[in-house]
This record gives structure tokens, sequence and C-alpha cells, in this order.
């Protein structure tokens, strides 16, 4: 039974997180308003906080959206195809995909090591800003991942088409 919900937590692991982000940043933000509005009072941190919780919960559902094949492609072109010419250009797209991943990350790298560099901080919480930036590369090394798993489905299901057709 622990194995199973260890499982199921693993699969679903960027929709779990990003949840869980968006949730922090909603309480930050309800805890925001009814300072502010209810004590008069306002809890400075709680929007940079809430800024950072929102960035995080967007790029780790962004590689739940790959997961799911919901990522930027245009469909209607994969659409003109036969189900074989449908599987090649999913590849095509997966390999462009990650190409761009590519030099995102390494462009990322260099912003992420620059903030630890130079010591940047958010003003009012002091987090290390590179702390912040650090999970975006990552996410993108995941999301390559994912279109790796992709490309290696794909390519089962194009020899599993060939199969079939040579019967």
């Amino acid at each position: 039974m622990v194995m199973q919900k260890f499982k199921w937590f693993l699969n679903n692991m960027e929709f779990v997180l990003g949840g869980v982000c968006a949730g922090i940043m909603m309480i930050l933000l309800f805890l925001q308003v009814v300072s502010r509005y209810v004590f008069n009072y306002s809890i400075a941190f709680t929007e940079e906080l809430a800024l950072i919780f929102f960035i995080l919960s967007i790029y780790i559902g962004a590689v739940g959206a790959t997961r799911r094949k919901q990522h930027l492609k245009i469909e209607f072109v994969i659409n003109m195809f036969k189900p074989k010419g449908q599987l090649v250009t999913a590849f095509i797209s997966n390999i462009a995909f990650m190409i761009t991943n590519v030099f995102i990350i390494y462009g990322l790298v260099g912003v992420t090591a620059n903030l630890k560099k130079y010591g940047m901080t958010a003003p009012i919480t002091q987090i290390p800003k590179w702390i912040v930036y650090a999970v975006i590369p990552i996410v993108f090394v995941v999301i390559t991942i994912r279109l790796i798993k992709d490309c290696t489905d794909i390519i089962y299901k194009i020899n599993k088409l060939d199969v079939e057709t040579k019967e």
C-alpha cells in the first residue's frame, strides 16, 4: 500500500508540488489581504514569497504539461499527417524542444551563477536569488528528461506500426 502511494506520488509529483506552491501562494496572499484590510497592517514578506511560489508553480506545472504532451506544439500541423507521420512530426517537435531547452539551460545556469557570485538577495526576505533561479534550469532538465522518455515511446510506436503494416 505504501509502495502504491509512493509510485502514485512519483507519477504525479509535478502536479502535487505545483499545487502545493499554488496553495502556499494563495495562503500568503490571503494573509496579506486580511492583514491590510482587517488589521490595517501590511506584512511585507508575503508579496515577495507569493511571487516566488507563483513562479515555482508555473515552472513545475510546465513539467506536468510536458508529461501529458500538452506542451507548446502546432497540433493542426501534426494532424495533417497519417499516424506514422504524426509520430515522426511529434518526434521532430520533441527534438526541437530539447535543443531549445539546452540553450535555455545554458543561459540560466550563467544567470544563476552570476546571482550567486554577486550575492543578490530578495529585498525583503533576503533569500538568495540564485536559489529561486536555480529551480528554473532544473525544471528544464526535467522537461528534457520527459521529452526523451516521450521520444522513446514514439520510436516504440513507430516500430509497432512498421511491424503491423508488414504483416
